[in-house]
């Protein structure tokens, strides 16, 4: 074997050595790349679904104050709608069975002693006073 022949076998041993080497190097490289991009992906992943858990919880509060809110209305609706129909009851039963003669003698009840039930009661209850 020549000197040069010598040479041109290290040197290609040299080159397909470091061919070899950039090879897996580049695969080891791009698994570290992909391995991290992964990585990135599931904590913006994860940021999505703690943003969109902090959503949910947001909006659960918010749906459960308007509920409170809404019961309180109707309780009170149906309050007020018990006040009505006692008043329409006693207009009814005053327009038919009560004297508006105030000077009559006969008048019944006798002027002064109609007494009809306090329904302020019925409007208001101990959390709306």
């Amino acid at each position: 074997m020549t000197l040069t022949e010598l040479i041109s076998a290290f040197g290609g041993a040299a080159g397909l050595g470091t061919l070899l080497w950039y090879a897996l190097n580049l695969r080891s490289k791009k698994k570290m790349e992909k391995a991290a991009a992964e990585g990135a992906m599931a904590e913006a992943d994860s940021k999505v679904a703690d943003n969109w858990q902090r959503f949910a919880e947001k909006i659960q509060k918010e749906y459960e104050e308007l509920r409170g809110s809404f019961n309180d209305l109707e309780r009170r609706q149906l309050r007020v709608e018990r006040a009505l129909s006692t008043t329409t009851t006693q207009k009814r039963y005053a327009e038919y069975h009560l004297c508006t003669d105030l000077t009559c003698q006969k008048r019944q009840p006798p002027l002064g002693t109609f007494k009809t039930e306090d329904f302020t009661d019925i409007i208001k209850d101990e959390g709306d006073r």
